[in-house]
């Protein structure tokens, strides 16, 4: 009996294959990675892909998909994230959608098929009922491996939701039931980003590319915490390396490169000081350190006490952001990168510059009620405090996914200028 229904599971699985758009072209592929796949065995399903010449890999969206999941199983997150990311493309996505509900239709107790399902029902944004899916799917897992990637995939779902606390709790449980599973150390740090943890999300990125060397989005995640968590001057030059290490990855290229291009420009423009000129215009944080120090002087003497305190903490926030930026792209040798504000010249500049209004703010403070140097009159703190100003993680316009990349926006590929003297066709 058990033969018999197998044979007619899988009978009715070909002929739903050959039937499918976006697979049928390589029907024989997709068939030939199912019996791996109910097994629960990734690796051999992965070993599909490493078997296949590198100048005739199937274009079907569906056996891409299924050997990026075989991928993310054995910690080869790169090549993972590069096949999952075909999935962005709406007609594959209907493809993949289909034949999911389709295979876990003709396998309704495998852990696998179920799997599959969910992921296809996450990336329609269908979240609740890829929970669902998942929860189902929980229960018949056998493996090791087949219950992790259910708890990482769940608390995806559960981040995308909203509900961090379950996320987290099945993330980590993913951890404790496959240690070596390198995606879940990754999707918890970037979960601990998303809730303004970066300074704890470091060390997961950190466990994350121990297990897995090629993941460029870990990478690219463990930049966006060090970027955050910048008490340290030596994590803006370390977020800074990491973004240009995950930019060689072809599918992480785009994000990385806009990452950098949001930190730079963030620090190039500075933060404003909120000060207006005599007509009540706002100014920003460019004009006002372009101006003498005399009519900076004039500006500042008219601010109560309160608003020089925070012109003085954000001077000094620009001018940590702009030395370590600076110092952070002579030493890479980022400013060959020809991207905007990534000169380190310039950058080094701006330090001098937001450090001059730090020292005039500062001054000007003393001077007021004539204190003792060093004192701050607007609470009786030392203006010395106002030296660790920088160090809060604020608002950094920089962006990582989770592994899985169910729901992702790329942005679009800078077009790269050709050198001098050279003409494209």
């Amino acid at each position: 009996m058990r033969l018999a229904r197998f044979v007619v599971e899988v009978i009715g699985a070909l002929t739903v294959l050959v039937a499918m758009p976006g697979y049928a072209d390589h029907s024989g592929h997709v068939q030939k990675a199912e019996r791996p796949l109910l097994l629960e065995d990734w690796q051999t399903v992965d070993k599909q892909y490493e078997d296949c010449d590198p100048n005739a890999v199937p274009s079907s969206a569906v056996w891409r998909a299924i050997m990026g999941h075989a991928s993310l199983a054995v910690n080869s997150n790169d090549k993972s994230l590069g096949l999952l990311l075909s999935l962005a493309n709406e007609p594959n996505r209907v493809a993949w959608n289909q034949w999911t509900l389709d295979f876990a239709s003709a396998h309704r107790t495998s852990a696998a098929a179920l799997y599959l399902k969910g992921d296809a029902l996450a990336r329609t944004g269908d979240w609740t009922k890829a929970v669902d899916v998942y929860t189902l799917c929980l229960s018949q897992a056998k493996t090791a491996t087949m219950k992790a990637m259910v708890l990482n995939a769940r608390g995806v779902a559960l981040a995308s939701l909203g509900d961090f606390n379950k996320a987290r709790d099945d993330i980590e449980a993913a951890i404790g039931t496959a240690p070596k599973f390198a995606d879940a150390y990754a999707n918890l740090g970037t979960l601990k980003v998303l809730r303004e943890a970066p300074d704890t999300a470091i060390e997961d990125y950190d466990r994350a590319i121990a297990r897995s060397v090629a993941f460029a989005l870990a990478r690219n995640g463990r930049a966006c915490a060090r970027i955050g968590y910048s008490r340290d001057p030596n994590s803006v030059q370390q977020a800074l390396s990491d973004y240009l290490s995950a930019k060689t990855c072809p599918p992480v290229r785009a994000l990385a490169e806009a990452n950098i291009l949001a930190v730079s420009r963030i620090i190039g423009e500075g933060e404003d000081y909120g000060m207006k000129n005599s007509e009540g215009t706002t100014l920003s944080a460019n004009q006002f350190r372009f101006m003498d120090s005399r009519s900076q002087q004039s500006i500042m003497a008219r601010m109560p006490k309160e608003d020089l305190v925070n012109i003085a903490d954000r001077a000094y926030k620009n001018y940590m952001h702009s030395k370590t930026w600076g110092e952070a792209l002579q030493y890479l040798r980022a400013d060959t990168l020809n991207l905007p504000f990534m000169d380190a010249k310039q950058s080094l500049r701006h330090a001098d510059e937001h450090m001059a209004v730090f020292n005039s703010a500062k001054t000007m403070l003393q001077q007021r009620d004539n204190i003792r140097l060093g004192f701050d009159p607007a609470g009786g703190a030392r203006t010395a405090e106002l030296e660790k100003g920088y160090a809060d993680r604020g608002n950094w316009p920089v962006k990582t996914w989770f592994g899985l990349a169910q729901q992702v926006s790329v942005p679009a590929q800078r077009q790269e200028k050709p050198p001098i003297g050279v003409t494209t066709p």
